[in-house]
């Protein structure tokens, strides 16, 4: 089976059952987010640890902590969570006499590290769910819309590589694709499905949108040819793991999340 078989047929089968989950909102929104959040960061702590780097288990916890929060309506303390777990593990060291172990630090400031990259973007989908499930919709659509385009367009008409020190294969083509794709997705959602985002405010949102996607695949991929790995895990057939997914939407979560605090 080819890889782009692997990539559509594991489409077709985690499309819907996201979808099914964000409709019915709630505790099954939760136990997804919860449940992705998790994986992602084992899938980070493997990566760290292909450069004998040790991460506690602990950033699990705090990663649950973090969501269960949101999903607490919660979530405006979610970095002095972060703080807390930060001052915790120090004086935990600190009393152990453990600090100044240099494996020791790294360690605790890759868990910090991980749970503002991965654990506290996803945790904002639970609030942003709570504006309605056609907000986290638009997010979705803009996000998938621009990864989509980037890689078919790029596949077929990439000749110029975009960053080739980061991740080769991604291309200008691709990139200018996807810009244009997710503003049109965001053109098409103020026409068909929004009567307050003006049409000029949908495709500003879409292109603004792809940049951080973009940025947050090449963000990852730095992170994983650092480390030394293809792929962040093998969970997702012709896509990789749960990271390598998730990574487009980590930076683009917090936008959609504070635009929409400002226009409630």
């Amino acid at each position: 089976m080819s890889s782009l078989t692997e990539r559509l047929l594991t489409a077709l089968i985690g499309i819907p059952l996201i979808l099914t989950f964000l409709y019915l909102g709630g505790i099954f929104f939760y136990l997804l987010v919860l449940m992705a959040t998790i994986l992602a960061l084992a899938e980070y702590r493997g990566l760290w640890e292909l450069k004998n780097c040790q991460i506690s288990n602990w950033i699990y916890l705090a990663g649950a902590g973090l969501i269960t929060l949101s999903g607490l309506e919660l979530s405006a303390y979610s970095l002095v969570f972060i703080f807390t777990v930060f001052v915790t593990l120090f004086i935990y060291h600190g009393l152990q006499g453990t600090w100044q172990n240099s494996t020791i630090a790294t360690g605790v400031a890759l868990v910090i590290i991980g749970l503002v990259y991965i654990a506290w973007p996803l945790s904002l989908l639970l609030p942003l769910r709570e504006y309605g499930f056609d907000v986290v919709l638009l997010l979705l659509a803009l996000v998938f819309g621009s990864d989509t385009a980037a890689f078919f367009i790029g596949s077929r008409f990439g000749r110029h590589p975009l960053a080739p020190r980061i991740s080769p294969k991604k291309s200008i083509e691709g990139a200018i694709g996807a810009l244009i794709t997710s503003s049109l997705v965001g053109a098409a959602w103020s026409i068909f499905f929004s009567t307050s985002l003006p049409i000029i405010a949908g495709i500003f949102l879409g292109l603004l949108a792809s940049i951080l996607a973009q940025t947050g695949d090449l963000l990852e991929s730095m992170l994983k040819r650092f480390c030394g790995a293809k792929d962040s895990g093998k969970l997702l057939p012709g896509h990789g793991g749960i990271l390598d997914r998730l990574d487009s939407l980590l930076l683009v979560i917090p936008l959609i999340y504070y635009l929409a605090n400002l226009i409630k």
